[in-house]
């Protein structure tokens, strides 16, 4: 998202979130797939601390949950539409938050 308010900002990280980053690396150091989630989950929780845009925060309250819901019925099937729907340089990032979604879900 294009911040409107500050187009630079910064994250706080204490020593103790560092320290414990280190160790959480440390863990899982011969697995490459685990040292990418922990990292993964370092930035996750990074950009949560980022201001967000006013008017995106008056957009989330406006939604009207039940009229503006979509079920998902057949997440394979809505992955299929958005590749058909998308240029090739997008579909490697579907590919991918696909496979991000399919690991959360574990």
């Amino acid at each position: 998202m294009k911040q409107k308010v500050k187009p630079m900002q910064f994250v706080e990280i204490s020593m103790h979130e560092i320290f414990a980053f280190q160790d959480k690396l440390d863990a899982v150091k011969d697995n490459p797939e685990k040292v990418w989630q922990v990292v993964d989950d370092f930035f996750w929780e990074a950009e949560m601390q980022l201001e967000l845009d006013p008017d995106f925060i008056q957009e989330i309250h406006e939604l009207d949950l039940k009229a503006d819901f979509i079920q998902i019925d057949d997440i394979e099937q809505l992955f299929k539409q958005l590749e058909d729907d998308n240029t090739p340089s997008h579909i490697s990032l579907l590919k991918e938050y696909k496979k991000y979604l399919e690991n959360k879900s574990d």
